[in-house]
């Protein structure tokens, strides 16, 4: 008897390695609306051409406005990940300054006239939610969200001020309004669209998702995948594979707003997703110079990718019907959408 029940476990074990639990699962037991998200792969606008202007973005925010998101998450840190990379800079040499020098900067300058610790003016600007305001308390809440360490939630507030309008006063010092200036003018995605998009739906700030809690180990194998690099034929081959060649040349052709909106078209394409990440990490795997260092590689990329996911799904404090807009560069697209897609209640959008 108990052979035969062996057996029949035995038989079994394929069907119930096939019957894994997914948290997507559960959604039919639902009795509030899913989130939707959308994963807006996005090309890093400082490598454009020198031609590009961020208005060539219109057609793209007309589109991301129609999907009338109740959240937008950016590439960014959140300004108590920017501390604690600053607090940890032995263990990161160079990440706070590479991607928090600007929230670290802001926070400082707002400092002159904010009489707050960074974690006390966080939890004042998010007390002020949902508030109507006059530009003296977008004002306000800008430096706020700029002592606290989230200078793209401070340009949410400054770009709301009417433009004439947007000068030093009250807690904003004119180094401070200075920052904000040239922060509305920059090549950064999370400014220009982000920020904009944000400010132009009226929402009190967007949502910093980025996080680099895995860069010790990415860093840790840095000297050994440069020299990997030199000598590998899967990793010499990633930016000459057709699917990672074609993004790198749309990157020329932002030069108008009807060839922008194409190339985010192209940088979003869902069929195009599988290839662009089999080329661009596979290389990784396939890499057999320095397979230890190859595979931390993407395991920091991955343990990356599944925090930024968290941060988004926080971000909505579970909010039913929560439509949620992700801008992030466009490697980390089908990544996040991954991630996302198996989780309860969590539809994935595309960008058309």
């Amino acid at each position: 008897m108990m052979f035969r029940a062996l057996a029949l476990l035995l038989l079994a074990a394929p069907a119930a390695a096939q019957d894994r639990f997914s948290p997507s699962d559960l959604d039919p037991l639902a009795v509030s609306a899913p989130t939707e998200v959308m994963v807006l792969g996005t090309p890093h606008l400082s490598a454009a051409p020198d031609d590009f202007t961020t208005d060539m973005l219109e057609p793209v925010l007309q589109r991301l406005e129609a999907f009338a998101p109740t959240h937008i998450a950016i590439e960014a840190v959140s300004g108590e990940h920017a501390r604690f990379l600053a607090a940890e800079a032995a263990r990161y040499p160079g990440v706070a300054e590479q991607f928090a020098g600007t929230a670290l900067r802001l926070s400082g300058l707002a400092g002159e006239t904010v009489a707050l610790t960074p974690g006390e003016a966080e939890s004042e600007a998010a007390g002020l939610a949902g508030t109507a305001m006059t530009p003296a308390g977008h004002r306000e809440t800008a430096a706020l969200f700029a002592r606290a360490g989230d200078p793209w939630s401070a340009l949410v507030h400054w770009l709301q001020i009417p433009e004439g309008a947007r000068t030093a006063g009250g807690p904003v010092g004119e180094e401070l309004a200075a920052a904000l200036d040239r922060l509305a003018a920059s090549r950064n995605e999370s400014a220009a669209i982000g920020a904009v998009l944000a400010a132009r739906l009226g929402h009190d700030r967007v949502w910093p998702m980025d996080d680099w809690t895995a860069g010790d180990l990415f860093l840790s194998v840095v000297p050994r995948l440069q020299a990997a690099i030199e000598s590998d034929p899967a990793l010499q081959g990633v930016m000459s594979d057709p699917a990672m060649a074609e993004t790198q040349a749309a990157y020329r052709r932002l030069t108008s707003p009807e060839e922008v909106l194409e190339v985010y078209r192209l940088f979003n394409e869902p069929g195009a997703q599988p290839a662009r990440a089999a080329a661009e990490w596979g290389a990784f795997l396939r890499a057999a110079g320095d397979a230890e260092a190859a595979r931390a590689r993407v395991v920091a990329w991955e343990a990356r990718n599944l925090r930024m996911a968290a941060h988004i799904l926080e971000a909505t404090r579970g909010m039913p019907g929560a439509r949620v807009l992700v801008i992030v560069g466009a490697s980390h697209k089908p990544y996040l959408e991954a991630a996302l897609d198996d989780l309860a209640l969590v539809d994935i959008v595309e960008f058309e």
